[in-house]
């Protein structure tokens, strides 16, 4: 009887006429529309697709723009048209609330008007009169920003429940507790007569033809369905433990059955496993999944409650609400007695037990009751799932998405996960890698703490850099002034005598000089004043003296200028033969190129290897100490 009630598929043109299109080439049109695409659509997506267009889109057009029989909409018809379908609204046209999928519903007319124009290409003579502009542009349906919404959206409600789902298994199974033992009470009660249950007062009613225990609350002397409510309070418990176990759809969860059930022998051990069968849904693809001891507790007391004493669980026959079709007679396990038949249970019983199970249970969050719903629990099990270590990829398969990034969306990753996985990463891969590749960790410190402290005693701010060639080594260039010496207590170069102080407790490192090259010339660094000044460091010989007797600032302090006999001394020469003296960073900073002096009469050398010159300019490295005073002549 209830499938002769029951109104089956329905065709193509009566899901069209069945939103009342007036304009009958149009209405022609939609018909060979969804017939074209109905092949490559199941039922439920091609109804959906149906209600876009013929009620949303062109309904509305008809209903605001009377006589309307062309896809070609003026800017403002159009414009018009979207804002009307930017908002929920009621009876009266009045504005209720914002659509949530609103880019959505402007993909299928987009693509209604680009599948027009291609298929006109191949037959212009069925489709290339209603080839029009396309009022709804690309860039009005790019959907990222939604997505984003909804998927930080999902990983708050993921974060906020996930914590408190110990507290709603609690509540599940005391309701069924309580339930139990008020209908049992009740039932050994004769009728008029108050008793106690799960701490309430109860009066018992007169039993009816169909069987249900009916009580009056004492204190609020409101009537109770005791039956109802304990077939609801297992309902609930079954539902959310099924789904918290296994993470799959509602509709999966209704379509088991008792040949659900498959025992798998492990090719290697021999040993059996119980596998649950999961029958194709969403994605057309079946799966199994493992059964833990608590799932299979759960299934058990659901098997046993629906076979009722008897040797087998009746067979009845379901309506799919999506496709329109009823199932052959299966031993389904979500059923219960409705009247005097067995019926299969249905999403919206389902929901309205979740609904009074999230009252009763009164979890709050930021002072709101939370209300748990079917899909909840789906996004717990991925989350909790890849937070315990399990594989992305493998979590894909359970939960059945056919692409990686499904999974990942249901997931609400934790800052503090990622900082624990990784950590445990590493302290992996350091156990499977050889020792000597890594260094204590306490040395590193060490180390690290031992050259900040050297930093900070040095007088110098860097390292010399090192470049050499093939045909000479670069050799270590080191400038010190009268002031550096002075700071660090130690004798210039050049003056001979012990040092001021034990240079073993003074951490002196060379300044910065860059080794600049440029083909077969050599550079050495030189004062702003060019070697004129007494700011010149200079660059002392192996015997002591400056290498160039012309320049005061090249002398110690304490050594008189010395006269030559021979030819003068050529400032031109190859930076290998410059000997460094090790010190710490010069006063004055700068580079320039290095004019060759050398005897009246003497022949330009003939050879170019080995110059010493600089660039015009300072280089940006070292900078310049910010207390330094200019050299003074």
């Amino acid at each position: 009887m209830r499938a002769l009630r029951i109104e089956g598929r329905r065709s193509v043109a009566q899901i069209v006429d069945g939103y009342g299109i007036e304009c009958r080439p149009v209405r022609d049109l939609l018909v060979e529309y969804f017939t074209e695409r109905a092949p490559e659509l199941d039922h439920t997506s091609l109804r959906s697709i149906a209600r876009n267009l013929c009620r949303l889109f062109w309904r509305d057009l008809e209903i605001h723009h009377p006589g309307i029989d062309s896809l070609q909409l003026p800017p403002q018809v159009a414009q018009a048209w979207k804002e009307r379908l930017a908002y929920i609204r009621d009876a009266a046209g009045r504005p209720v609330r914002p659509r949530v999928n609103y880019r959505s519903e402007l993909v299928f007319v987009r693509a209604f008007y680009e599948d027009i124009a291609r298929w006109a290409a191949d037959d212009p003579a069925r489709w290339a009169p209603w080839v029009a502009p396309c009022p709804v542009k690309a860039a009005e349906c790019t959907q990222k920003k939604f997505k984003s919404r909804v998927k930080s959206r999902m990983d708050q409600r993921t974060r906020t429940q996930l914590p408190l789902l110990p507290a709603l298994l609690r509540a599940v199974e005391q309701q069924r507790k309580d339930s139990e033992e008020r209908i049992s009470t009740a039932r050994s009660t004769p009728a008029g007569v108050v008793f106690t249950a799960a701490g309430q007062e109860f009066q018992r009613c007169r039993p009816g033809q169909a069987g249900r225990v009916n009580v009056t609350e004492v204190a609020a002397g409101k009537r109770r369905n005791l039956t109802h409510e304990e077939e609801a309070a297992f309902w609930s418990w079954a539902t959310v433990e099924i789904l918290r176990h296994t993470g799959i759809r509602i509709e999966e969860m209704l379509e088991l059955t008792h040949h659900s059930f498959i025992a798998y022998t492990l090719p290697t051990t021999g040993e059996i496993v119980p596998m649950l069968q999961v029958a194709p849904s969403k994605t057309d693809a079946e799966r199994l999944l493992l059964v833990s001891p608590e799932l299979a507790e759960v299934l058990t007391a659901v098997i046993f409650r629906v076979r009722a004493g008897n040797a087998a669980l009746p067979l009845v026959c379901a309506y799919d609400v999506f496709e329109q079709t009823w199932s052959p007679p299966m031993p389904f396990l979500f059923q219960r007695r409705y009247g005097n038949e067995d019926r299969p249970i249905g999403r919206s019983y389902i929901r309205e037990c979740m609904v009074a199970t999230s009252q009763a249970a009164q979890i709050t969050a930021a002072g709101e009751t939370l209300e748990w719903r079917p899909h909840d629990f789906r996004r717990i099990f991925v989350t909790d799932a890849l937070r315990s270590g399990l594989p992305p990829h493998i979590a894909a398969k359970i939960c059945g998405h056919a692409l990686l990034d499904t999974t990942m969306g249901y997931a609400a990753i934790y800052p503090e996960d990622v900082i624990a996985h990784h950590r445990a990463f590493i302290a992996r891969r350091r156990t499977e890698r050889p020792s000597e590749e890594y260094r204590d960790l306490t040395d590193v410190i060490r180390g690290f703490q031992d050259r900040q402290r050297r930093v900070r005693r040095s007088d110098c701010r860097g390292r010399v850099r090192h470049r050499s060639t093939d045909d000479e080594a670069s050799t270590h260039l080191g400038a010190v002034s009268e002031r550096t010496w002075e700071t660090a207590r130690l004798r210039p170069p050049g003056v001979h005598g012990p040092p001021l102080m034990d240079t073993s407790s003074v951490a002196v490192r060379p300044r910065i000089i860059r080794l600049r090259r440029s083909g077969n010339r050599s550079y050495r660094p030189v004062t702003r004043c060019g070697g004129r000044h007494s700011c010149d460091p200079g660059l002392p010989p192996p015997n002591g003296r400056s290498s160039s007797p012309t320049s005061s600032c090249a002398r110690s302090p304490s050594e008189p200028a010395a006269e030559t006999s021979g030819p003068r001394a050529r400032m031109k020469m190859r930076v290998s033969d410059v000997h460094s003296s090790g010190s710490t960073r010069p006063r004055c900073h700068g580079w320039k190129r290095s004019a060759p002096t050398w005897a009246t009469g003497s022949g330009r050398p003939g050879t170019r290897d080995g110059w010493a010159r600089s660039p015009p300019s300072r280089p940006p490295w070292p900078p310049p100490p910010r207390n330094s005073k200019p050299c003074v002549t």
